[in-house]
């Protein structure tokens, strides 16, 4: 399985369980609408921040401007180098 479908199966998932548990709260412990909407809101925003920055290589190890031991280049020194300084 490539990582292209294993992660929609894993997204696919994860929305049937969220929207299971908020149809279970409106039915069943009688929530009001409003207050799963916020918290669906609240639960939301941590992760969406998480799949933003998940991406930028935090805590593979690699130092930024080390590109002798396999880090990455700092922005600065690819800027200057296209430049010609």
């Amino acid at each position: 399985m490539d990582h292209n479908s294993l992660r929609q199966t894993k997204t696919r998932t994860v929305l049937v369980v969220v929207g299971g548990a908020a149809l279970l709260a409106l039915t069943v412990f009688k929530v009001p609408l409003a207050t799963v909407l916020l918290v669906g809101v609240w639960l939301v925003c941590p992760v969406m921040m998480m799949g933003m920055h998940g991406g930028h290589g935090h805590g593979n190890g690699s130092v930024s401007g080390d590109a002798d031991r396999g880090g990455e280049e700092a922005p600065a020194d690819r800027r200057d180098r296209v430049r010609g300084s």
